[in-house]
């Protein structure tokens, strides 16, 4: 038995991870396992080996984060540019807009330094978000959350970019919590909605999750 499974296998499930009966689709889930490996080859191996009520949202946010993750770092793109995609997005990922529009504006601006897997993940965006709009409610809004901060630092720091990098210590610990921290206290939400027994140290928790 594996970490993950001994963590939460013997667990309670959540009210809410255990009445969850609809949710994505066969197809929509398909495309995200076959998206997964291509723009991680380590995550490909571990986010499997979770429950399938947790492995289902964790796909999704990874490659949620990773669509982010693709605009700040495509080096054709102006920090104006990139504050526009990323606000497109974070309205798609709200249920505000399509992504279609979004996928196809930044799609053909895509130079050779991004991966072609991420070109494909760009290009099924929309894809992508059927799975996210079809979680539980709680689930979703963790990773609404989680896109919403990690996309709102990534503008900031990209406007405020200088030659010399990021001004001091400070800095570097808020530019790591847009693009990581927020990350664990997502996973911490996630892992709290999927079991009673973790989320009755969840308040714990959150405090570790950065």
């Amino acid at each position: 038995m594996n970490e993950v499974q001994t963590a939460t296998g013997d667990s309670k499930l959540s009210p809410q991870t255990a009445k969850a009966t609809a949710g994505p689709s066969a197809a929509d889930l398909a495309l995200q396992d076959s998206l997964l490996p291509g723009v991680s080859r380590t995550f490909a191996l571990t986010i499997p080996q979770l429950p399938e009520p947790l492995r289902v949202p964790v796909t999704n946010a990874y490659l949620l984060c990773r669509i982010a993750d693709t605009i700040e770092d495509e080096p054709t793109l102006s920090p104006e540019d990139k504050q526009a995609y990323h606000d497109q997005f974070v309205d798609a990922v709200n249920g505000k807009t399509s992504a279609t529009e979004f996928a196809r504006s930044l799609y053909p601006r895509l130079s050779a330094a991004t991966l072609p897997a991420e070109r494909e993940l760009i290009l099924h965006a929309q894809q992508v978000l059927h799975t996210t709009r079809a979680l539980p409610k709680r689930q979703r809004e963790a990773l609404q959350r989680c896109v919403s901060i990690m996309c709102d630092g990534m503008t900031e720091f990209q406007n405020n970019e200088g030659r010399e990098g990021l001004e001091d210590l400070r800095e570097m610990e808020r530019y790591c919590y847009f693009v990581a921290g927020v990350v664990g206290e997502m996973l911490t939400e996630l892992f709290c909605d999927y079991s009673t027994d973790i989320e009755s140290s969840r308040k714990e928790l959150m405090d570790l999750a950065v």
